[in-house]
């Protein structure tokens, strides 16, 4: 009821009512007049008002109350949000606070249907109710509560939306009211818990047994152990049985203390089990993997990772198998989406069976076999990538696979570099670092279908570039060979050693106990042209007639050759870049047992 209050006053200034007039919601509204008469209007529900000067002023309270405080008015602000807003009439509806079953929040997860409180004023006859775009339909509605179910819908997107509650006398709006959350595990949580940040699931399992296609299961800071879970098994990988969900996000939350760590808590390793076993596609970052049998398992699947940190599985750091199988890490060199697989049984990262490795911005260090492995009809990409003190291998290809390795990466510290066996599709390498190996830096070995190097520096190895195949071509463009046991060493049958100069750079091969040993047999050709060679970096030149003692880049003990070349049929030489200290021409630094042929 509008009530209408005629005051009369002479010439009476209100300056000494400046306090104000309070609504009935309990809020203050600051009046001034300086007219004779003047006409003061309250709402039954305002929360501020004001009166302006005039012959006739007026203050009215309004409905609206982003300002209104709950200990002092009817209408104050909501739990969920900063309060209810919108236009009414007298005795419109007004928000107070929106809470939902089960949660300390107003908070509701993907593929979650609960129960919501709307606590206000004037709630009842409502004649409709949306959260954002759609429509809920309560199952009770009273003056000062309407109940109404909430379903967040499996791949929801995330984040608060409004809630509008009309009734025949107006409409509310509470801004932020309810939020749709991600299905949140802690380690602090409970299992028959909604599943939401206030109130969140305990166990990993817990999460992906609820999850479906387009949620995100986030991990909270802590540590997850693997005696509280049920993750697969079995005694091969292809037997595991997949725990995530085609489409499911698997997301932790990273803190200064570093990412949330799923732990293999069994005594010794779970040598056959694997936490994350994807269905079909997955995405998964900012988790840590230590122990099982395997960090990861895709079968047939794929998994998108970023700054995952898994160490000590039994046998893989991570697994791919299968037709369609891909194994995608972030392919950037950025520190916020950088991963690392370390000290595994058995590889870093072991894709095989025509799976697809595309990997940047990772380590692979400290394994027991290769860094990275892959073999059986897969390809591979790798960029940006440390493949360090590996047992076996920086990395290692076999078969028929497509490699493409490099920008940016390095092989360094590892029993070999990097291996090519029996690889028959043509592979490339540019801007890859080989450096200090105990074996071969780059070998290519077996029925070989060719390898492209360019912008490569490989040094002390115990052969720079080791070329031991049947057929293929192997190509090398702006690449240093440097302080290695052989510079370059040649066997078998190859297509084509192709040394030659690309662009405007050229081939180094230089400070090397010998910079160029060639022994094949048939018809290979062995091509340099533009090849600096030089002992620089093995000691100073020798006199004209060199003694087999001395320690020179050129020196093949025992005889004196900086090239060794035995019974090829082609053997390109042209030019070449001969030091003039040396005092004589090139044929006193190359052994040549007579066979085949020389060109200059």
């Amino acid at each position: 009821m509008i009530r209408r209050i005629a005051v009369v006053f002479a010439a009476v200034s209100l300056a000494a009512c400046s306090g104000g007039t309070k609504g009935s919601s309990g809020s203050t509204a600051s009046s001034t007049a300086s007219s004779t008469t003047a006409t003061i209007t309250t709402a039954s529900s305002g929360t501020s008002g004001s009166a302006s000067t005039g012959t006739s002023g007026s203050t009215t309270g309004s409905t609206s109350g982003s300002t209104a405080s709950a200990s002092s008015g009817s209408s104050g602000a909501s739990t969920s949000g900063s309060g209810s807003s919108g236009s009414t009439g007298e005795g419109g509806p007004v928000i107070t606070s929106v809470t939902v079953e089960g949660a300390a929040a107003a908070e509701v997860r993907q593929g979650a249907t609960a129960n919501a409180h709307i606590h206000g004023i004037n709630l009842d006859n409502a004649t409709a109710v949306q959260l954002g775009t759609t429509a809920l339909t309560p199952s009770s509605d009273t003056a000062t509560e309407i109940v109404a179910p909430v379903t967040a819908p499996h791949g929801a997107t995330l984040g608060a939306l409004d809630l509008t509650v009309t009734t025949p006398n107006g409409s509310t709006v509470d801004t932020g009211a309810i939020t749709f959350t991600p299905i949140v595990v802690s380690p602090s949580g409970d299992d028959t818990a909604p599943g939401v940040p206030s109130a969140p699931y305990k166990t990993i399992t817990q999460a992906l047994t609820v999850a479906q296609s387009g949620d995100t299961v986030q991990l909270m800071a802590g540590t997850f152990g693997s005696s509280a879970e049920a993750f697969p098994s079995g005694s091969t990988p292809a037997s595991y049985t997949c725990n995530v969900k085609d489409g499911v996000t698997l997301a932790g939350v990273a803190t200064d203390a570093g990412n949330p760590l799923i732990l293999d808590e069994v005594d010794g390793g779970s040598a056959t089990a694997s936490p994350i076993v994807p269905c079909g596609s997955m995405s998964l970052s900012d988790v840590d993997v230590q122990g099982f049998g395997y960090g990861a398992v895709v079968i047939h699947g794929s998994m998108d990772i970023s700054n995952m940190h898994q160490s000590g599985a039994a046998q893989d750091g991570l697994y791919a198998s299968g037709v369609n199988a891909l194994l995608s890490i972030a392919t950037n060199s950025g520190a916020a989406q950088h991963s690392s697989f370390l000290n595994n049984g058995a590889s870093g990262l072991h894709v095989l069976s025509q799976a697809t490795l595309t990997a940047g911005g990772f380590d692979a260090t400290g394994n027991a076999q290769e860094g990275v492995r892959v073999e059986g009809g897969s390809s591979s990409s790798v960029r940006f990538a440390r493949l360090d003190q590996n047992v076996a291998a920086g990395a290692y290809f076999s078969g028929n696979v497509l490699v493409n390795m490099g920008p940016s990466v390095e092989a360094n510290g590892n029993g070999q570099g990097v291996v090519f066996f029996n690889v028959t599709r043509t592979s490339a390498m540019d801007g890859v670092t080989i450096e200090g190996n105990t074996g071969d830096g780059l070998a290519v070995l077996g029925n070989s279908g060719g390898v492209n190097v360019t912008n490569s520096f490989v040094d002390t190895n115990l052969a720079g570039l080791h070329i031991d195949t049947d057929g293929g071509a192997v190509s090398v463009g702006t690449t240093n060979f440097v302080v290695n046991t052989r510079g370059v060493l040649v066997r078998g049958n190859p297509t084509s050693v192709n040394l030659n100069a690309t662009g405007s750079g050229s081939n180094t091969v230089r400070g090397n106990q010998v910079n160029l040993d060639v022994d094949v047999t048939a018809s290979a050709l062995v091509s340099m042209r533009g090849v600096v060679f030089d002992g620089t970096d093995g000691g100073a030149f020798p006199d004209a007639s060199p003694s087999g003692g001395e320690t020179w880049g050129w020196t093949y003990p025992p005889g004196d050759a900086g090239i060794q070349y035995i019974s090829s049929t082609g053997l390109s030489l042209a030019p070449l870049e001969w030091d003039p200290d040396a005092g004589e021409g090139p044929f006193n630094y190359l052994l040549w047992d007579g066979g085949g042929s020389i060109q200059f």
